[in-house]
């Protein structure tokens, strides 16, 4: 393969990861991770046990928050979750379904700012394909954990 042919296989829309050990969660990872980690479990959990039949493997998510002047995690600024899905449900619905079984359980309501939906175009072939994300607000702070588990 030529370097232009696998640069084409690339997904497209890979974030800058950082990340450092820090007392603000139990599992000593920084808050926006761990909370995009437990999204990102979440949303495999409610695929494997059927809860959502339409979702497919590939997903991702990215949790901005903002701290207070202590260094403490004060507001979610940002939640974002992509995920595969099959192409006949509607966007409605999925963004109905992945709050009440994806969000709701997962993150704190005290930090939540306004639930906001952003859509794109379908998300039914998996990467590299354009996602459909569902989201929260603005960005600051973001981390992007992919997940394809089958």
């Amino acid at each position: 393969m030529s370097d232009e042919e696998i640069e084409a296989i690339g997904a497209g829309d890979q974030g800058m990861m950082f990340g450092y050990a820090t007392n603000e969660t139990p599992e000593l990872m920084p808050y926006p991770i761990s909370l995009a980690h437990k999204l990102a479990r979440k949303l495999t959990e409610v695929r494997k046990n059927g809860t959502l039949p339409y979702l497919r493997p590939d997903g991702k998510t990215q949790v901005s928050v903002e701290y207070d002047e202590n260094g403490k995690p004060c507001r979610l600024e940002a939640v974002v979750l992509s995920t595969q899905h099959d192409e006949n449900v509607s966007q409605e619905q999925i963004h109905a379904d992945i709050k009440k079984y994806v969000f709701d359980p997962v993150l704190p309501q005290d930090m939540l700012i306004q639930l906001l939906t952003a859509t794109s175009s379908q998300f039914s072939a998996g990467t590299p394909m354009i996602s459909t994300p569902c989201s929260l607000s603005s960005a600051r702070r973001q981390v992007t954990p992919r997940t394809s588990s089958m």
